[in-house]
């Protein structure tokens, strides 16, 4: 779950603080928090690039009548979903 993964990473960054241990307690937040940006830009670059973007333009769209490949797509909504977690 998304909780617990939050929570192994202030647990860790924490108790590397309460060690005073400042420099690489950063180098742990930094490096978690970019694993996910990591992740997030993988999965929409790689397997559904559709899921780019906050969407906005192409929902408007969507309503405006015209048909877009793939923005409703089961997988377009999983990277989405793993994208904004």
């Amino acid at each position: 779950r998304i909780s617990d993964l939050v929570q192994v990473k202030f647990a860790t960054t924490g108790k590397l603080l309460q060690e005073h241990n400042y420099g690489m307690a950063y180098i742990v937040f930094v490096s978690f928090c970019l694993g996910y940006a990591i992740i997030a830009g993988a999965l929409v670059s790689m397997v559904c690039p559709m899921a780019a973007g906050s969407g906005i333009s192409e929902v408007k769209t969507y309503l405006n009548g015209v048909s877009i490949h793939g923005l409703l797509d089961c997988k377009t909504f999983i990277c989405k979903l793993v994208g904004i977690m």
